[in-house]
C-alpha cells in the first residue's frame, strides 16, 4: 500500500471512530473528538504537506510506518472509548468520595472572598513568574519571547498560574446559574487574560472547555454548532500564529505542526536507538525531583528524552521539538507499546469523561480539565495526577474554611444557587453504555 493510500486509511479512521464514539455518547463533544481534530491535522494534513514540500529528509518506508502506527494508536484508542469495560472508573469515583470535603462539589463554599483568593493566588503565581524567569516586563509587553526563552527554572510559576486560571474560569461558571451568552463572554475574557502566559493551546482551551459546559450544563450544543465553533477555534489558532510570528502563511500553520516528522524520524533512525524496555517511560519519575535540591538532575526525560537523541542537547537549552502520543511506547516496546499506550490513554480519558457525563459538577469539570482531553488541554500542565491531586485538595480546603467562616454568604447562597448546575442532583437516568445496564 502507497503513502496516500495509508494516508486515506488513516482520515478514514479517524473520522469512522470519532462519529462511532459520538454516537455511543449522543454528543460530538467528547475526548476523541477534540483529540481527533488535533490527530487529523499532525496526522494528516501536515505529512500532505510536508511530502508536497519535500520536507521530509528520510526514507518513505518511515513515513509508511509511522502512518501505520498512526491509525493503530488512534484505532485502539477509539475502541477503549466503544468498549464498556472501563476499570479506572470506580477508583476515579472512589477517590473524589474519601477526599470529601475538600474537592469542590459544595456550591456553598463558593464565596466572593475564596474567589478574590485564588484571584490573588493566580496573580502572585503570574509576579512569579516574571521574576524567577528573568523575563520581567518582557511576560506584558512581548509574551511569547518570555514564553519561549525565560520559562527555564520558572515552569513551576508558570504551570501554577495556569491552574490558578482555569480553576478561577471553572469557579466562576459553577458560581450560579450561567446562560450561553454568559460562558461566551467569561471564555473570551479568560483567553484574553491567558495570552499573557505565551501559550495558545492555554488560551484556545477556554473556548472548549465553555463549550462543554454549555452542553452538559445549559442546553445541548447542537452539531452545526459545534462545528462552527471548532471552525472558530482553528482560526484562532491561525491568527495566533501569525500575531505571535509563530507563521505567516497556512502552510507555515501547517508545518508547524511537526509531531509527525520528528516521530518518523525516530523510527527512521531508530537503529541507533533500539527498544528501551521502560527506560524513557520510567525516565518521567525525574519531574518528581526539584533541580534546586540534585542539580545534575537532566534535562531530557520522557518524551523529550527521545527528541534529545535525536538534538542532542535541545534540551538544555530549552528545545524539546514535539512528537507523537505513541512515541514513547515504540522506543520502549515497538508495536505493543503503542497499543499499550492507546489503551492507558483510553482508559484514562475515558474515566475522566464519564465522571463528568454522569456528575456534570465542579470537580468533574476540573478532573476533565486534567487527565480527560489526551493531549494538548491540561488544568495544572506537566502535573503528575499525585501533585494535580494534593493541589486541588488545597484549593479545596481553602475554599471550605472561607464558606465556613461566612454564615451569612452560605445561608444566602443556598438560596441562590438551589437551581444551579452544580446544586442539583442528575434528575436523569445515567447512560446505559455508562454504566453497564
Amino acid at each position: 500500500m502507497n503513502t496516500n493510500a495509508l494516508l486515506g486509511l488513516n482520515a478514514t479512521a479517524i473520522v469512522a471512530m470519532v462519529l462511532l464514539v459520538s454516537r455511543k455518547y449522543k454528543t460530538l463533544l467528547t475526548p476523541l473528538t477534540f483529540f481527533g481534530g488535533y490527530w487529523f491535522i499532525s496526522t494528516v494534513l501536515a505529512p500532505i504537506l510536508y511530502l508536497q514540500l519535500k520536507l521530509f529528509p528520510f526514507h518513505r518506508s518511515a513515513i509508511d510506518y509511522s502512518i501505520f502506527l498512526s491509525i493503530l494508536y488512534f484505532v485502539v484508542l477509539g475502541m477503549v472509548f466503544l468498549v464498556n469495560f472501563s476499570p479506572l472508573d470506580p477508583l476515579l469515583s472512589a477517590l473524589v468520595r474519601v477526599s470529601r470535603p475538600l474537592t469542590l462539589q459544595d456550591s456553598d463554599d463558593i464565596t466572593g472572598i475564596a474567589i478574590g483568593c485564588l484571584g490573588l493566588q493566580f496573580i502572585a503565581s503570574y509576579c512569579a513568574l516574571m521574576v524567577t524567569g528573568g523575563g520581567g516586563w518582557m511576560w506584558l509587553t512581548n509574551t511569547r519571547e518570555a514564553y519561549s526563552y525565560h520559562r527555564i527554572g520558572a515552569g513551576i510559576w508558570w504551570a501554577m498560574a495556569q491552574a490558578d486560571l482555569m480553576l478561577l474560569f471553572l469557579v466562576l461558571l459553577f458560581r450560579r446559574r450561567r446562560t450561553v451568552w454568559e460562558v461566551v463572554f467569561l471564555a473570551f475574557i479568560f483567553a484574553v487574560v491567558d495570552l499573557f502566559l505565551g501559550s495558545k493551546a492555554s488560551s484556545l482551551s477556554y473556548p472548549v472547555v465553555g463549550m462543554l459546559f454549555v452542553n452538559f450544563c445549559v442546553r445541548k450544543v447542537r452539531v452545526r454548532f459545534i462545528v462552527l465553533g471548532g471552525a472558530l477555534i482553528f482560526c484562532s489558532a491561525l491568527a495566533l500564529q501569525v500575531t505571535q510570528a509563530s507563521a505567516r502563511t497556512l502552510i507555515d500553520t501547517l508545518t508547524y505542526f511537526n509531531y509527525f516528522q520528528n516521530s518518523a524520524m525516530m523510527i527512521a533512525s531508530f537503529r541507533q536507538f533500539h527498544f528501551r524496555y521502560g527506560m524513557v517511560t520510567v525516565s518521567n519519575l525525574w519531574f518528581y525531583v526539584p533541580r534546586a535540591l540534585y542539580p545534575d538532575k537532566p534535562f531530557a526525560y520522557g518524551q523529550h528524552l527521545i527528541a534529545d537523541w535525536m538534538y542532542k542537547g535541545a534540551a538544555k537549552h530549552g528545545f524539546t521539538p514535539g512528537m507523537l502520543q505513541r512515541s514513547v511506547g515504540y522506543a520502549d516496546f515497538g508495536v505493543m507499546g503503542v497499543m499499550a499506550t492507546a489503551v492507558l490513554d483510553g482508559w484514562i480519558a475515558k474515566a475522566a469523561y464519564q465522571y463528568l457525563v454522569t456528575r456534570r459538577n465542579l470537580v468533574s469539570f476540573v478532573i476533565m480539565g486534567q487527565i480527560g482531553f489526551i493531549y494538548y488541554i491540561q488544568l495544572f500542565p506537566t502535573a503528575p495526577f499525585p501533585i494535580f491531586w494534593i493541589w486541588l485538595l488545597t484549593q479545596g480546603a481553602v475554599f471550605w474554611i472561607f464558606g465556613s467562616l461566612a454564615p451569612v454568604a452560605r445561608n444566602r447562597g443556598a438560596a441562590e444557587y438551589v437551581s444551579s448546575p452544580i446544586a442539583r442532583p442528575i434528575d436523569r437516568e445515567p447512560h446505559p453504555e455508562i454504566s453497564g445496564n
